[in-house]
């Protein structure tokens, strides 16, 4: 979109709103917007940029991706979303054209599609740092969409000091006292070992897990290697010799 095209936008989607001045037609004046100290004005220049669709707008939002009110966030991971996808991804899809499915979250549904849906744009350094930022932000939602959101849009290499982020962030998934399991099946036994997380030391770059006493330290750069296990098949758990299992049965 040009210049004038997105002038042109904001002019219509300004009128229908009300009387406004010429000076709020600007594209540097709804940019300037992203830094008001007014949540509402902050949110609002981010819906503005993202219905125009103005590639340029992309540097300038991305420090909202870290913004202190979590909605402004998740708005922002979704309007630079668009600027990366071929096509719109919809919050909700037909299912047997029948049932109506709301997919969990929009970076979700984009990681999904892969890279045949995007547009062969490099999104800029300062983007890709807001968002590893927000991988580690408190709100689970957040965090889930940041992930999701760089999975899309990041291109390899990252940085040295990107990489060692992303995989600190990683580790803070894990918590103490959680069940997991070995990804990697065990040649010997030929079964998932299960473990429970014991530390997560974020200093050292390394995680501790029991294996029924014996104590396996991994270093971040091997969690590949473990995934939660609060459940498993029957198929999986041969030869576990577990003391006691819990199997579902349903009448459907």
């Amino acid at each position: 979109m040009t210049l004038n095209r997105f002038v042109a936008f904001l002019a219509a989607s300004l009128f229908l709103a009300g009387p406004v001045s010429a000076q709020q037609l600007r594209f540097d004046d709804v940019i300037r917007n992203l830094r008001n100290p007014d949540p509402k004005a902050r949110l609002s220049a981010v819906r503005l940029l993202r219905d125009a669709k103005y590639p340029e707008s992309i540097a300038p939002m991305a420090p909202l991706v870290v913004d202190p009110v979590d909605e402004i966030q998740l708005e922002t991971i979704a309007a630079e979303l668009t600027f990366f996808l071929a096509e719109e991804v919809k919050a909700r899809h037909m299912v047997g054209f029948l049932i109506e499915k709301r997919n969990p979250t929009v970076a979700a549904a984009a990681f999904d599609r892969g890279p045949v849906a995007l547009w062969p744009r490099r999104a800029p350094s300062a983007l890709v740092s807001c968002l590893l930022q927000a991988i580690d932000d408190e709100n689970a939602k957040v965090r889930l969409e940041a992930t999701y959101a760089l999975g899309v849009i990041a291109r390899p290499p990252l940085s040295s000091e990107d990489e060692q982020r992303l995989i600190k962030n990683t580790a803070r998934e894990f918590t103490d006292s959680e069940i997991v399991e070995r990804s990697r099946e065990n040649a010997r036994n030929h079964h998932f070992d299960l473990g429970i997380v014991t530390k997560v030391d974020l200093d050292e770059s390394e995680l501790l897990v029991d294996y029924d006493g014996r104590i396996v330290s991994y270093d971040f750069g091997e969690l590949d290697e473990l995934m939660p296990s609060y459940a498993m098949s029957i198929h999986k758990s041969q030869g576990s010799e577990f003391p006691a299992v819990v199997i579902p049965v349903m009448t459907q």
